[in-house]
């Protein structure tokens, strides 16, 4: 597959979009639902390979996402982003919006097919318009990224809005950080750059985000 894009993409969009694509891959997908008392995080990697890999071919979402994830992540399987990205996909045409979610960012990416905004867009808007709060965030930071003007600013400023009110943290930062974007931080790629992928302070999270373990790559 050819990088394609829906429509030309700025110079400061492109220089926006390759130093946190990696911000997304790690952001963008909640983990699979964990048996209680398991971290969330754990779940996918701890999942047996052969049972999950005969449910997925049953045609089981949960357990096709699980599979790509143990694909990404190489554990149980050999490390495969083709394999990963297949079965992922296979989910997410299932209408799964943790997969819809995960594979947006892997055509951000690059992981398993060439890079392709088009394809990382669509995706995210799918999991977006299920609720999924991390790509609502997401979506609005690849839409900022891409061009800060007026109409992406205001469907930036929408799926922020649609994931503060699910309580992500980062949605309510970037939010409340838009008028710094209107006043012409748009024009600053560094600038622009440093907010989007900025971390927030330790004493401003929650606690369940302060603790929680990194998500599966």
């Amino acid at each position: 597959m050819s990088l394609s894009f829906r429509k030309p993409f700025t110079a400061l969009g492109f220089a926006l979009l390759l130093p946190f694509a990696a911000v997304f891959l790690n952001g963008c997908q909640k983990e699979p639902a964990a048996p209680p008392g398991k971290p969330a995080t754990t779940a996918a990697l701890s999942a047996d390979p052969a049972t999950e890999l005969a449910k997925a071919h049953d045609g089981d979402a949960r357990a096709q996402l699980t599979v790509g994830l143990l694909y990404l992540k190489g554990e149980g399987v050999p490390q495969d982003n083709r394999e990963a990205r297949f079965w992922i996909e296979k989910a997410a045409r299932q209408g799964l919006d943790d997969a819809e979610a995960r594979l947006g960012t892997l055509y951000l990416e690059g992981l398993g097919a060439a890079p392709d905004l088009s394809q990382a867009k669509a995706w995210l808007e799918k999991a977006a318009a299920r609720g999924h709060a991390e790509a609502q965030t997401g979506l609005a930071k690849l839409l900022l990224s891409e061009n800060p003007g007026e109409e992406n600013l205001e469907k930036a400023r929408h799926w922020l809005k649609q994931a503060s009110r699910q309580g992500h943290h980062e949605a309510r930062r970037l939010l409340s950080g838009l008028s710094d974007i209107e006043a012409g931080l748009k024009t600053d790629a560094a600038r622009l750059r440093a907010w989007l992928t900025e971390t927030p302070p330790e004493k401003s999270r929650p606690p369940e985000e302060k603790n929680s373990p990194p998500a599966v790559r």
